[in-house]
């Protein structure tokens, strides 16, 4: 996402290994609400130096990725029978270990990401207790 000069925004796609952009804009009309990109982070002026309220920006990036939209898909999938399998093989893998403790019994999967819901990539899922999962998100 770049911020022009005269406060409009244009996407661009983007090499992965440099950074360059490639192409032109592209028009956001065109782009699915679940493909748009994630809202800048909102800069804090702290002394000389400019910094970024996390908490703010965590928050917001919850609200994008859970919009209601999104809500209704990832309360869709967590009910399917892929995800159902899915969920058992990762706890499987973790052996039922929470990988936030490492103490407790592992009761529930958690998601690194959403950008592949549906799709998951194997890495994007950890075994996680209540009590952490719980802690997780409240940070």
């Amino acid at each position: 996402m770049r911020t022009y000069r005269n406060g409009g925004t244009g996407a661009f796609e983007q090499c992965l290994d440099c950074g360059e952009t490639i192409g032109p804009a592209i028009r956001q009309d065109t782009i699915p609400d679940s493909e748009k990109p994630l809202p800048d982070l909102i800069p804090i002026a702290s002394g000389e130096h400019k910094e970024y309220d996390v908490i703010d920006a965590l928050k917001t990036l919850r609200k994008h990725y859970m919009s209601e939209e999104g809500k209704r898909k990832h309360d869709t999938y967590l009910k399917s029978d892929k995800w159902k399998r899915l969920r058992t093989k990762i706890l499987e893998r973790d052996r039922f270990l929470c990988q936030g403790c490492l103490t407790e019994r592992a009761t529930e999967v958690h998601h690194h990401s959403y950008d592949n819901l549906g799709n998951e990539f194997a890495w994007e899922l950890v075994s996680i207790c209540r009590k952490c999962h719980e802690r997780y998100h409240e940070q």
